[in-house]
């Protein structure tokens, strides 16, 4: 049951940056920003500066309901929150909240996901990071019994721990990561259960000082889930903005090709992101120190 709570089919909870998003993820391995830990945690170990993050993602089912925010929604989700410094960070985040609705009955859960990430120079150009992670799980199960429901609730706690390294050869970034190498988690009615691995690796060519292309893949251990391949460009025309565009092939929501896009405003410290993929937005803002 755990390859459907913590990765579900949609892919609608893992809190995608919206940089991320907009690059299709491509980018995780030249990232000097906290959000990219969740892909791979050695990305943090590019960085020494102090970062505070919030992100709010927000699914539409029309462009009526972005014109029109009392229209019709499907959902507003707030996707994590991370406070570090260099390689050294916190973070919180919803990895997935849904309600799932059968012709016998409801059921709904939510993953709430707390994790250390932890990375730095291993040996000249080779960045190696840990994330310790802590999963607490809320599950409920209404069942219809004829004219009567029975209700089943239990909660669940559970560890993962993923690894990643990065290697910078010249103006090439190469990047592997394994998200729940080791993880678990312990119910205390239902049986123990084990989150699904989740392989990654990137390549990100730096092209020149306002342009970088990746591309990159992931391969899951839940047979519900789907590999998928991505790739997506980053143009900085000038120094306060970054545009930014991706797709990804084979995704998990069962679309052949997913198109992205997005741009990051950097205003001193602080800068906003915004980035859009197949009826979700996503918006970040990140205060550096």
């Amino acid at each position: 049951m755990l390859g459907v709570l913590l990765l579900i089919p949609d892919r609608s909870f893992i809190g995608d940056s919206p940089d991320a998003v907009s690059v299709a993820s491509g980018e995780i391995t030249v990232a000097r920003e906290g959000p990219y830990c969740f892909y791979n945690p050695a990305t943090t170990g590019l960085s020494e500066n102090e970062i505070i993050l919030f992100s709010f993602d927000y699914i539409y089912e029309s462009i009526e309901d972005v014109l029109n925010y009392e229209s019709k929604i499907s959902g507003r989700y707030f996707s994590y929150f991370l406070i570090g410094e260099g390689g050294v960070n916190l973070s919180y985040r919803p990895v997935s909240r849904k309600d799932i609705v059968t012709e016998n009955g409801e059921k709904m859960y939510s993953v709430d996901e707390f994790a250390l990430n932890l990375a730095t120079l291993l040996y000249y150009n080779l960045y190696g990071g840990i994330n310790l992670k802590y999963y607490y799980i809320r599950y409920g199960e209404a069942l219809n019994r004829g004219q009567s429901y029975s209700l089943n609730l239990d909660t669940g706690n559970g560890y993962g721990v993923d690894i990643g390294i990065i290697y910078i050869l010249g103006n090439v970034n190469i990047g592997l990561s394994g998200t729940n190498i080791l993880s678990k988690v312990n119910y205390k009615d239902y049986k123990d259960d084990r989150p699904p691995t989740v392989f990654r690796g990137a390549l990100v060519f730096r092209l020149s000082p306002f342009m970088s292309l990746g591309m990159g893949g992931e391969k899951n251990s839940g047979s519900e889930l789907k590999d998928f391949f991505n790739a997506g460009i980053e143009f900085k025309p000038f120094k306060f903005l970054r545009m930014r565009g991706g797709f990804v092939t084979n995704s998990i929501s069962g679309d052949e090709l997913v198109y992205s896009f997005g741009f990051g405003v950097l205003i001193h410290s602080t800068q906003l992101n915004f980035g859009l993929r197949e009826g979700r937005v996503y918006l970040t803002l990140k205060i550096k120190g």
